[in-house]
């Protein structure tokens, strides 16, 4: 099932990194260059909130392309303590996340 609320794995979070550096240079340039010839701070800073909110939509939520290198976690190995005790019942907040997702 997609969804945006999900965790991006590491290489994710490296091209999110990537990306938001490189739209929010590019667009603190544009709007130098622009504010600059219309001598206009107006233009400059309109500019720059557009490319902030830009950036933002691209890189905030969990995309699939942030989420295909997932991450393999080692197996549970369980202590004497830990097979003596009764198993949980789901959790309060478990049963909340599968209804609203």
């Amino acid at each position: 099932m997609f969804s945006l609320l999900d965790y991006m794995d590491y290489e994710g979070q490296k091209k999110v990194e990537t990306i938001s550096v490189a739209m929010l240079a590019s667009t603190a340039v544009v709007g130098l260059v622009v504010g600059f010839l219309r001598q206009s701070v107006l233009g400059l800073s309109i500019i720059n909130a557009v490319g902030l909110l830009l950036t933002f939509l691209v890189t905030l939520p969990s995309w699939p392309t942030f989420r295909s290198h997932p991450v393999k976690w080692l197996p549970r190995i369980e202590s004497k303590a830990e097979s003596t005790a009764p198993a949980p019942t789901t959790d309060w907040l478990s049963r909340i996340t599968k209804i609203l997702f």
